[in-house]
């Protein structure tokens, strides 16, 4: 195992609405300066079955490397047994792998394209099945109020109807334990420099930000600014970008191309870099796990 005194296993505070619990799992080498963190989350929507197991097996693998003094081989490419040393000698990583326990279990056993968590307080007693849960994926504080937030004629993947089947954000910012538990656990983690969020709907490497094309000449045009509220959301205008310092821009779409030629190298298939922002414009989870620093994916 890694030589790591710390208690390796975290369980994030709040059950789920149907009572089920969640772990994270820290794995790195004890070394006496403090360490980056790299933190990896999967399981946000229920139906994505696949994110799981790749952060389980993942660090499964990690381990068993690094205990066995092994490398490590996927698809076509490989990594020495030092690599694999150095990676847990340099970081600590954080696996939280299912962070929608109730969600998952419901794709599961009734309903395979199930995507939200499993809260019914918002259905108003409706007998329609679509009218519980929450999209997790929108339930952060990052623009939450999208209605004000984004320009009228954006139309944000977002809804603020309990009955939308896919894109339900919540009756306010973290009001689902699934959303705190991600949050305490970054909090639990301040030297967290990459946060990856693993989805398996596209073939893509999704980089911050989401809300607007991205601009690094104008600081005041910000997320936090409402100046630009009712502005947000179109692509091409003059009316708002998305501020990201120029040095961050650079080094995110570095990491995020060299990201899809790692993928690509394993699955031997063509990944494409994108802001979040050109998947499709949405408030997205972002203002929690982007600090100075940091770096959100």
């Amino acid at each position: 195992m890694v030589e790591d005194r710390r208690p390796p296993a975290r369980r994030p505070r709040a059950p789920a609405h149907e009572g089920r619990t969640a772990h994270a799992l820290q794995i790195g080498v004890l070394v006496e300066t403090p360490k980056a963190c790299v933190m990896m989350i999967g399981g946000v929507h229920a139906r994505e079955w696949g994110s799981c197991e790749i952060l389980v097996h993942l660090a499964a693998d990690l381990l068993e490397a690094h205990q066995n003094g092994t490398g490590l081989g996927y698809g076509g490419t490989t990594f020495t047994a030092d690599q694999v040393s150095g990676l847990l000698q340099r970081l600590d990583l954080v696996f939280f792998p299912l962070v929608n326990t109730d969600g998952r279990l419901h794709s599961q056993t009734v309903d395979p394209m199930w995507r939200k968590n499993r809260d019914p307080a918002n259905s108003g007693g409706s007998a329609d099945p679509n009218c519980g849960g929450v999209d997790l994926n929108r339930n952060y504080d990052f623009l939450f109020d999208f209605a004000t937030a984004f320009a009228p004629t954006a139309a944000p993947q977002v809804s603020a109807s309990p009955c939308d089947r896919y894109v339900y954000a919540g009756p306010s910012d973290f009001s689902e334990p699934e959303t705190r538990n991600v949050r305490w656990l970054l909090d639990q983690y301040p030297r967290t420099g990459w946060f990856v969020d693993v989805h398996s709907y596209s073939e893509d490497m999704l980089y911050n930000w989401g809300d607007d094309d991205n601009q690094s000449i104008d600081p005041t045009m910000n997320f936090r600014n409402a100046q630009y509220d009712g502005k947000r959301g179109l692509s091409g205008d003059v009316a708002y970008a998305e501020y990201i310092p120029k040095t961050d821009a650079d080094n995110t779409v570095l990491l995020a191309e060299r990201f899809c030629q790692g993928v690509g190298g394993v699955r031997g298939r063509p990944y494409k870099p994108l802001t979040g922002f050109h998947l499709y414009p949405r408030a997205v989870p972002r203002t929690r796990a982007i600090r100075p620093g940091r770096r959100a994916f």
